[in-house]
């Protein structure tokens, strides 16, 4: 009975299936989503191909396949078959921004690569590997097994007598002490003064003087202190509240202040607060504006999930209206 672990590629939900009947097609459904799933077992998946992720196995199809978890922006992976039935699995970069290697070489945007099985690729610091299931340790024996060098180097390292490692931590011991004795700064040596009664009051007469006006000079100062950050928490309120009194009479420069302000806060209903602000902002021809939701779109969060048809949007209407960073980022991704 053959048990395969794989990942549904509607959810990404790890699933465990056993084809308890020798299936050499086993339908499921995915307990997380509800999608049917055709799982194949056995030889008929050695002319499709498959993609691992450590053990884990993600069967591929004839045209486009989609990898739990990555972006669809960023790869794709089709197979087509040959006038002779053979598969050919094709690996295309569709970004130049994110990090896509195979076989430690990086992909450029556009950039194809036709898989061979034992391929290792590396997609969003996720390692795959294509028609070979990953394994810890794999092949390292092999590597230096049958090396003659190898073996000197080995035999020349075992004729050596070893040095117990209580020894080589008493040297490290007396190293460091010797180190510290060496380098530590001495101080010179003062050489006693006489002073005189009269002088000795005075420095005492200054001390208790000292004393009396430092708590008054520290109290003081604390109280100026205090009131200045009541103050200018009272100024920052005021400008807040100026500035809402401005958006909600459509003033574009306040909707974009506070729509960049409330963009980077850490909770989710002053982060909607922000790009409600910034579509407003947008929809009045405000090019910074427009420039910030390609961003926020673009990138995508927890919050605001990523849309990068609605970010090229966003990017052009910028461009359109003289945003020079959006002009760059279009000419730099070929979206003109």
């Amino acid at each position: 009975m053959e048990t395969l672990r794989i990942k549904c590629p509607s959810c990404g939900i790890v699933l465990e299936v056993r084809n308890s009947k020798n299936e050499k097609v086993k339908k499921i459904t995915c307990p997380n989503c509800q999608k049917q799933l055709a799982i194949t077992f056995g030889d008929m998946a050695a002319p499709v191909g498959s993609l691992y992720e450590g053990t884990t196995r993600y069967q591929l199809n004839e045209g486009a396949n989609a990898i739990p978890g990555i972006p669809s922006g960023l790869v794709e992976l089709r197979v087509v078959r040959l006038k002779d039935g053979t598969p050919k699995h094709i690996l295309r970069a569709l970004t130049g921004e994110q990090k896509v290697e195979v076989n430690g070489q990086s992909l450029m945007q556009d950039d194809e690569v036709v898989l061979q099985q034992g391929d290792e690729i590396s997609m969003e610091d996720r390692g795959f590997s294509f028609d070979k299931p990953q394994t810890k340790h794999e092949g390292s024996p092999k590597k230096y097994q049958d090396d003659p060098v190898i073996h000197e180097k080995k035999a020349n390292e075992d004729s050596y007598p070893s040095i117990p490692s209580w020894l080589l931590w008493l040297a490290a011991v007396v190293f460091v002490a010797l180190l510290f004795i060496f380098l530590w700064p001495t101080k010179p040596v003062l050489q006693p003064q006489t002073i005189d009664n009269d002088t000795l009051v005075k420095v005492r007469q200054q001390k208790e003087l000292q004393n009396k006006l430092e708590p008054k000079k520290t109290e003081a100062y604390s109280v100026k202190e205090k009131k200045q950050e009541n103050r200018n928490a009272k100024e920052e309120d005021n400008n807040d509240f100026s500035l809402e009194v401005e958006a909600s009479h459509g003033n574009t420069m306040a909707q974009y202040q506070l729509g960049m302000r409330w963009i980077t806060s850490s909770d989710r209903s002053e982060v909607l607060k922000g790009v409600q602000y910034l579509q407003a902002a947008s929809r009045s021809g405000n090019a910074n504006a427009q420039y910030a939701l390609g961003v926020v779109y673009g990138k995508g969060s927890s919050v605001v999930s990523h849309d990068r048809d609605l970010s090229l949007q966003y990017m052009r209407q910028a461009a359109a209206n003289g945003n020079k960073k959006a002009q760059r980022y279009l000419e730099m991704n070929g979206e003109e």
